[in-house]
């Protein structure tokens, strides 16, 4: 069976991806890469939230010049990924999203 195009859903399907990094900047950079580089539906509206857990690296510096559309939120330095999550999403989940993707940055 084949589905015509007048029956799909051609709205905006809005996500948030949210993800945590401290002193990882390869790893994170190469992460983004991936992200920003997939294949898309166009009805796709992505945006991604990084909680930089107090990094002393270049991580905040390399997001910053390379993905000027990433959200950097700075937090303080001893939250660890799972307390980084709840730090970002605690932040962010009064925005309007259709759906959180939450993801490891490795």
């Amino acid at each position: 069976m084949r589905v015509s195009k007048l029956y799909v859903d051609q709205s905006k399907i809005k996500i948030h991806a949210l993800a945590s990094s401290f002193n990882r900047s390869k790893v994170t950079i190469r992460c983004l890469e991936t992200l920003f580089t997939s294949d898309m539906p166009d009805n796709i509206d992505f945006k991604v939230t990084i909680v930089d857990d107090n990094s002393d690296d270049d991580t905040v510096s390399l997001i910053k010049l390379n993905f000027r559309q990433v959200n950097i939120i700075k937090s303080p330095g001893n939250l660890f990924w799972a307390g980084a999550m709840r730090y970002g999403w605690d932040i962010i989940k009064n925005e309007q999203f259709n759906y959180l993707f939450a993801f490891n940055d490795d």
